[in-house]
């Protein structure tokens, strides 16, 4: 089973480094499909209502469920492998790569609205940071693209992003390093901005894609145009171009279309 395999892999690894630094990027195909159901032993819950050979459509959110605690179990495993001293100097960064998929999702999220998509169901996705100086329960609300990533991981490990990318490289990373320790700080990215599109740049004109900043969002799906206050409407179902926009939203539906053009030109 996968993440039994990737989990001992891991812990044998960090248990090789010794004393030396070091860094892993551990990736766990669970949750995803095809759902079934985990070994037993990485389950707390009683999930007797489900079957190792049933077809898992009849109940698809429990067998997702059940995958999720056995990808918990896996990484509470790697964690716990570690000494106390270890653990207390190293940075845990936890991140989804995507949206759950649209056979797993329940309301206020829509069908149709998910993995796949540039709906929030779709790209905006779990961030969690544990390590030394990482503010305890801290959440913070800054905008944050995973390029960012890179420059984070970077100032984590004490290495210059300006001396360690060449000046002929444009890199598109941020720190959110600040925010760990300080998270009701500003955020330092006016927008973020995420696509979709399959093959080469050939599809690009006609992608999908959305732009948000702090409070509006404006997607293009499909070839329609669609502007969400996400304060108000943070699950996207009241789409603001259907109605009579504010003075307000009008100025911050052009501000981000402006800059959807400049950055797509």
């Amino acid at each position: 089973y996968g993440a039994i395999d990737r989990s001992d892999t891991a812990i044998q690894w960090i248990q090789e480094q010794g004393d030396e630094p070091w860094f892993m990027w551990l990736s766990f195909i669970l949750p995803h499909g095809p759902l079934h159901l985990p070994p037993r032993e990485l389950l707390q819950t009683d999930y007797s209502d489900l079957s190792p050979t049933a077809a898992t459509s009849d109940n698809p959110i429990r067998y997702f469920h059940a995958m999720i605690e056995a990808m918990d179990t896996s990484i509470g495993r790697v964690l716990d492998s570690m000494t106390p001293e270890v653990r207390d100097n190293t940075y845990v960064i936890f991140i989804g790569d995507n949206g759950t998929g649209g056979g797993s999702i329940t309301p206020p999220f829509q069908s149709g609205r998910a993995k796949g998509t540039v709906y929030q169901g779709g790209i905006n996705v779990p961030l969690i940071v544990s390590g030394p100086g990482v503010l305890e329960g801290g959440v913070s609300e800054a905008l944050i693209n995973s390029v960012d990533l890179y420059a984070t991981i970077l100032e984590m490990a004490e290495v210059d992003v300006a001396g360690a990318v060449p000046a002929r490289v444009n890199q598109d990373s941020l720190s959110f390093f600040p925010y760990l320790a300080k998270p009701d700080m500003s955020s330092r990215r006016d927008w973020v901005y995420a696509d979709v599109f399959s093959g080469s740049f050939a599809g690009l004109p006609d992608a999908n894609y959305t732009m948000r900043n702090d409070r509006y969002k404006l997607l293009r799906h499909q070839g329609t145009e669609e502007f969400y206050d996400l304060i108000e409407d943070p699950y996207e179902h009241v789409n603001l171009l259907t109605g009579t926009l504010s003075a307000e939203q009008r100025a911050q539906y052009r501000l981000l279309r402006d800059q959807i053009d400049a950055l797509r030109a």
